[in-house]
């Protein structure tokens, strides 16, 4: 709604709001501890995953230019996903702050180069097997599919 309602009042489509509103929320996610008490309707998690719904909105918005830069997000992630390997190996220490940034920078990157090469995985029975894979504490709110409709 967030996203949504920035869209609404033009706050977005700014050039480099985008990207600078993701670094922002990032930082605000890694930085900004909620408190318990004001932790309703789970306002730390609002704020843990704004920086991935404004990179969806972004991908939405600029389609044909992120598919340029699909190898530039593919060598961002696996870098980054070599440096966590490694500190979760134990083979590098990170002090919590930069394993922080570390987290959000993989899944910002992960979700850019999903997105990037998003193409390549259009494959119908996926999409078919994308119907069954909602969490069965959530199934009283999908109809039962019809298999043979």
């Amino acid at each position: 709604m967030a996203v949504g309602l920035a869209d609404a009042l033009g706050l977005l489509r700014r050039r480099g709001a985008l990207p600078t509103a993701i670094v922002l929320t990032a930082g605000t996610s890694l930085l900004v501890e909620v408190p318990e008490a004001w932790d309703f309707l789970s306002l730390s998690g609002f704020f843990r995953l704004m920086p991935f719904f404004l990179l969806g909105y972004l991908f939405a918005e600029t389609r044909n230019q992120a598919i340029r830069y699909r190898w530039l997000a593919l060598t961002a992630t696996l870098s980054l996903f070599a440096l966590r390997s490694a500190d979760v190996f134990g083979w590098i220490a990170l002090d919590p702050v930069t394993d922080g940034l570390l987290r959000v920078s993989l899944g910002v990157a992960a979700i850019a180069t999903v997105l990037s090469f998003r193409h390549y995985f259009a494959w119908k029975p996926l999409a078919w097997l994308g119907y069954f894979s909602h969490s069965p504490s959530t199934s009283f709110m999908y109809p039962e599919p019809r298999l043979l409709a």
